[in-house]
Protein backbone atom coordinates (compact mmCIF):
# COMPACT_ATOMS: atom_id res chain seq x y z
CA UNK A 1 0.00 0.00 0.00
CA UNK A 2 1.30 3.50 -0.78
CA UNK A 3 2.38 5.70 2.13
CA UNK A 4 -0.18 8.39 2.98
CA UNK A 5 0.36 11.98 4.02
CA UNK A 6 -1.31 11.14 7.33
CA UNK A 7 1.34 8.49 8.03
CA UNK A 8 4.10 10.98 7.26
CA UNK A 9 2.46 13.47 9.62
CA UNK A 10 2.30 10.86 12.39
CA UNK A 11 5.99 10.02 12.00
CA UNK A 12 6.99 13.69 11.91
CA UNK A 13 4.60 14.54 14.79
CA UNK A 14 3.03 17.40 12.89
CA UNK A 15 -0.38 17.98 11.31
CA UNK A 16 -1.35 16.77 7.86
CA UNK A 17 -1.67 20.41 6.79
CA UNK A 18 1.92 21.03 7.88
CA UNK A 19 3.13 18.07 5.81
CA UNK A 20 1.21 19.31 2.79
CA UNK A 21 2.59 22.83 3.09
CA UNK A 22 6.12 21.59 3.82
CA UNK A 23 6.22 19.41 0.71
CA UNK A 24 4.99 22.37 -1.36
CA UNK A 25 7.78 24.52 0.06
CA UNK A 26 5.40 26.98 1.72
CA UNK A 27 7.29 29.89 3.30
CA UNK A 28 4.84 29.90 6.23
CA UNK A 29 6.45 26.69 7.52
CA UNK A 30 9.88 27.05 9.20
CA UNK A 31 12.76 25.81 7.07
CA UNK A 32 13.76 23.29 9.72
CA UNK A 33 10.29 21.77 9.74
CA UNK A 34 10.17 21.62 5.94
CA UNK A 35 13.52 19.83 5.84
CA UNK A 36 12.45 17.38 8.56
CA UNK A 37 9.19 16.55 6.82
CA UNK A 38 10.88 16.18 3.43
CA UNK A 39 13.47 13.80 4.88
CA UNK A 40 10.85 11.65 6.61
CA UNK A 41 8.65 11.59 3.50
CA UNK A 42 11.60 10.41 1.40
CA UNK A 43 12.60 7.75 3.94
CA UNK A 44 9.03 6.42 4.03
CA UNK A 45 8.73 6.44 0.24
CA UNK A 46 5.86 8.94 0.15
CA UNK A 47 4.78 9.94 -3.37
CA UNK A 48 2.31 12.65 -4.27
CA UNK A 49 -0.61 11.68 -6.50
CA UNK A 50 -0.33 13.90 -9.61
CA UNK A 51 -4.03 14.38 -10.26
CA UNK A 52 -4.98 14.85 -6.62
CA UNK A 53 -2.16 17.38 -6.34
CA UNK A 54 -3.49 19.33 -9.32
CA UNK A 55 -7.04 19.19 -7.99
CA UNK A 56 -6.04 20.43 -4.52
CA UNK A 57 -4.00 23.24 -6.03
CA UNK A 58 -7.04 24.33 -8.05
CA UNK A 59 -9.22 24.24 -4.93
CA UNK A 60 -6.71 26.34 -2.99
CA UNK A 61 -6.74 28.89 -5.79
CA UNK A 62 -10.54 28.68 -6.01
CA UNK A 63 -10.30 27.82 -9.66
CA UNK A 64 -11.64 25.06 -11.81
CA UNK A 65 -9.09 22.28 -12.28
CA UNK A 66 -7.54 22.45 -15.72
CA UNK A 67 -6.17 19.65 -17.81
CA UNK A 68 -4.58 16.70 -16.02
CA UNK A 69 -0.85 17.26 -15.44
CA UNK A 70 1.39 16.03 -18.27
CA UNK A 71 3.36 12.81 -18.03
CA UNK A 72 7.02 12.35 -18.98
CA UNK A 73 8.60 9.40 -20.80
CA UNK A 74 12.28 9.71 -19.88
CA UNK A 75 15.14 8.06 -21.77
CA UNK A 76 18.89 8.17 -21.14
CA UNK A 77 20.51 6.91 -24.33
CA UNK A 78 23.52 8.63 -25.89
CA UNK A 79 21.30 10.41 -28.41
CA UNK A 80 17.79 11.77 -28.16
CA UNK A 81 16.45 9.12 -30.58
CA UNK A 82 18.69 6.28 -29.40
CA UNK A 83 15.77 4.55 -27.74
CA UNK A 84 14.05 4.28 -31.14
CA UNK A 85 17.08 2.51 -32.67
CA UNK A 86 17.61 -0.37 -30.26
CA UNK A 87 17.94 -3.94 -31.65
CA UNK A 88 14.32 -4.67 -30.75
CA UNK A 89 11.20 -2.47 -31.17
CA UNK A 90 10.31 -2.87 -27.49
CA UNK A 91 10.82 0.75 -26.39
CA UNK A 92 8.87 2.37 -29.25
CA UNK A 93 6.05 -0.08 -28.54
CA UNK A 94 6.13 0.83 -24.83
CA UNK A 95 5.93 4.53 -25.69
CA UNK A 96 3.09 4.05 -28.17
CA UNK A 97 1.15 1.92 -25.69
CA UNK A 98 1.69 4.50 -22.94
CA UNK A 99 0.65 7.32 -25.28
CA UNK A 100 -2.57 5.58 -26.24
CA UNK A 101 -3.46 4.72 -22.65
CA UNK A 102 -2.62 8.22 -21.40
CA UNK A 103 -4.75 9.70 -24.18
CA UNK A 104 -7.67 7.50 -23.12
CA UNK A 105 -7.34 8.88 -19.60
CA UNK A 106 -6.95 12.47 -20.75
CA UNK A 107 -3.25 12.80 -19.90
CA UNK A 108 -0.75 14.30 -22.36
CA UNK A 109 2.60 12.48 -22.45
CA UNK A 110 5.91 13.70 -23.89
CA UNK A 111 9.37 12.27 -24.37
CA UNK A 112 12.20 13.85 -22.36
CA UNK A 113 15.85 13.10 -23.05
CA UNK A 114 17.87 13.07 -19.83
CA UNK A 115 21.02 14.40 -21.53
CA UNK A 116 19.38 17.32 -23.33
CA UNK A 117 21.85 20.24 -23.48
CA UNK A 118 24.07 18.38 -20.95
CA UNK A 119 21.72 19.42 -18.16
CA UNK A 120 22.33 18.16 -14.65
CA UNK A 121 19.73 15.87 -13.10
CA UNK A 122 18.75 18.72 -10.80
CA UNK A 123 18.13 20.98 -13.77
CA UNK A 124 16.08 18.29 -15.53
CA UNK A 125 13.94 18.04 -12.39
CA UNK A 126 13.38 21.79 -12.45
CA UNK A 127 12.39 21.69 -16.13
CA UNK A 128 9.91 18.89 -15.52
CA UNK A 129 8.39 20.77 -12.58
CA UNK A 130 8.20 24.00 -14.58
CA UNK A 131 6.27 22.17 -17.30
CA UNK A 132 3.83 20.81 -14.74
CA UNK A 133 4.94 17.17 -14.99
CA UNK A 134 3.76 15.09 -12.05
CA UNK A 135 4.04 11.56 -13.43
CA UNK A 136 7.09 9.81 -14.94
CA UNK A 137 7.31 6.59 -16.95
CA UNK A 138 10.83 5.12 -16.95
CA UNK A 139 11.47 2.63 -19.77
CA UNK A 140 14.49 0.27 -19.59
CA UNK A 141 17.75 2.19 -19.44
CA UNK A 142 20.57 1.62 -21.97
CA UNK A 143 22.83 0.03 -19.36
CA UNK A 144 22.07 -2.20 -16.37
CA UNK A 145 22.35 -0.72 -12.87
CA UNK A 146 22.08 2.92 -13.95
CA UNK A 147 21.14 5.46 -11.31
CA UNK A 148 19.25 8.65 -12.09
CA UNK A 149 19.21 11.31 -9.40
CA UNK A 150 16.09 13.36 -10.13
CA UNK A 151 13.98 14.97 -7.40
CA UNK A 152 11.93 11.79 -7.23
CA UNK A 153 9.79 12.80 -4.26
CA UNK A 154 8.14 15.43 -6.48
CA UNK A 155 6.87 12.85 -8.98
CA UNK A 156 4.83 9.67 -9.22
CA UNK A 157 7.03 7.12 -11.00
CA UNK A 158 6.55 3.74 -12.67
CA UNK A 159 9.37 1.84 -14.37
CA UNK A 160 8.99 -0.63 -17.23
CA UNK A 161 11.21 -3.67 -17.71
CA UNK A 162 14.69 -3.82 -16.18
CA UNK A 163 14.73 -1.65 -13.05
CA UNK A 164 17.23 0.92 -11.86
CA UNK A 165 19.14 -0.33 -8.84
CA UNK A 166 18.55 2.91 -6.97
CA UNK A 167 16.03 4.22 -6.33
CA UNK A 168 13.48 1.39 -6.55
CA UNK A 169 10.05 2.15 -8.02
CA UNK A 170 6.89 0.26 -8.81
CA UNK A 171 7.74 -1.80 -11.88
CA UNK A 172 5.80 -3.36 -14.74
CA UNK A 173 7.61 -6.23 -16.45
CA UNK A 174 7.09 -9.46 -18.33
CA UNK A 175 8.06 -12.65 -16.45
CA UNK A 176 10.73 -13.75 -18.94
CA UNK A 177 11.49 -16.96 -17.05
CA UNK A 178 7.88 -18.14 -17.04
CA UNK A 179 7.40 -17.13 -20.68
CA UNK A 180 10.21 -19.47 -21.72
CA UNK A 181 8.84 -22.25 -19.52
CA UNK A 182 5.47 -21.97 -21.24
CA UNK A 183 7.12 -21.93 -24.68
CA UNK A 184 9.13 -25.07 -23.89
CA UNK A 185 6.07 -26.88 -22.56
CA UNK A 186 4.26 -26.02 -25.79
CA UNK A 187 7.20 -27.40 -27.78
CA UNK A 188 7.08 -30.68 -25.87
CA UNK A 189 3.31 -31.07 -26.29
CA UNK A 190 3.58 -30.43 -30.03
CA UNK A 191 6.19 -33.17 -30.43
CA UNK A 192 9.29 -30.98 -30.84
CA UNK A 193 12.34 -32.66 -29.28
CA UNK A 194 15.25 -30.57 -30.56
CA UNK A 195 14.43 -26.93 -29.72
CA UNK A 196 17.07 -24.30 -30.35
CA UNK A 197 17.71 -20.99 -28.63
CA UNK A 198 18.77 -17.80 -30.42
CA UNK A 199 18.91 -14.40 -28.76
CA UNK A 200 20.47 -10.96 -29.12
CA UNK A 201 23.15 -10.75 -26.46
CA UNK A 202 22.06 -7.14 -25.93
CA UNK A 203 18.62 -8.39 -24.92
CA UNK A 204 20.07 -11.35 -23.01
CA UNK A 205 22.10 -9.06 -20.77
CA UNK A 206 19.20 -6.71 -20.15
CA UNK A 207 17.01 -9.46 -18.72
CA UNK A 208 19.82 -11.08 -16.68
CA UNK A 209 19.77 -14.12 -19.02
CA UNK A 210 16.39 -15.25 -17.68
CA UNK A 211 15.27 -16.69 -21.04
CA UNK A 212 18.53 -18.61 -21.37
CA UNK A 213 18.39 -20.00 -17.83
CA UNK A 214 14.77 -21.07 -18.22
CA UNK A 215 15.51 -22.67 -21.59
CA UNK A 216 18.38 -24.76 -20.22
CA UNK A 217 16.38 -25.90 -17.20
CA UNK A 218 13.34 -26.84 -19.28
CA UNK A 219 15.51 -28.67 -21.80
CA UNK A 220 16.97 -30.78 -19.00
CA UNK A 221 13.66 -31.40 -17.22
CA UNK A 222 11.81 -32.50 -20.36
CA UNK A 223 14.71 -34.58 -21.69
CA UNK A 224 14.94 -32.59 -24.92
CA UNK A 225 17.90 -33.48 -27.11
CA UNK A 226 20.79 -31.20 -26.25
CA UNK A 227 22.85 -31.26 -29.46
CA UNK A 228 21.46 -27.94 -30.75
CA UNK A 229 23.92 -25.20 -29.79
CA UNK A 230 22.72 -21.88 -28.37
CA UNK A 231 23.13 -18.96 -30.74
CA UNK A 232 23.69 -15.43 -29.46
CA UNK A 233 24.22 -12.54 -31.85
CA UNK A 234 26.86 -10.02 -30.91
CA UNK A 235 24.83 -6.82 -30.96
CA UNK A 236 26.41 -3.76 -29.26
CA UNK A 237 24.93 -2.82 -25.88
CA UNK A 238 24.02 0.68 -27.09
Amino acid sequence: MPVTMREVAARAKVSVATVSKSLRGAASIPAGTRAKVAKIAEEMGYRTHPYVSALMQARRQRAEPGRPPPLAFITAYETANGWRKTPTPFLPLVYEGARQRAEERGYPISHFWLHQDDMSHRRVSEVLQARGVRGILLPPMPRPNMEIDLAWRDFSVVSVGAKLVRPVFHCVSNDHYQSMQLAMEACWRSGCRRPGFAVDQWVNRRIDRRWEASFELARAEHAFERDVPTFGSRVPAE
